[in-house]
């Protein structure tokens, strides 16, 4: 990333001071969500896995509901995060 700013004069017709603000911005403000995101998957994942009883349909059906659960909930706190960030002004 530091040798294309170096390199480029403008990146997307992006002044250098702008493009480093815009970076910065996705770097520090704005990382917070994928983890969080992939713990409640992997939360979800695991509590499904183990209401799982002993035929291959209850793995399918469990399966099925891991990933609409995941969905759901993905949606939910992005949209919640989405909101908190436009009134906090990020």
């Amino acid at each position: 990333m530091l040798t294309l700013v170096l390199t480029s004069k403008n990146t997307r017709n992006m002044a250098r001071f702008t493009f480093l603000g815009a970076t910065e911005t996705a770097l520090f403000h704005r990382d917070e969500q994928p983890p969080v995101f992939a713990f409640l998957i992997a939360c979800i994942g695991c509590l499904e896995g183990l209401r799982v009883e002993g035929s291959a349909q209850s793995v399918g059906e469990h399966t099925t509901s891991s990933f609409v659960q995941s969905i759901f909930v993905v949606i939910l706190l992005d949209a919640i995060a989405a909101l908190f960030f436009l009134e906090m002004g990020w």
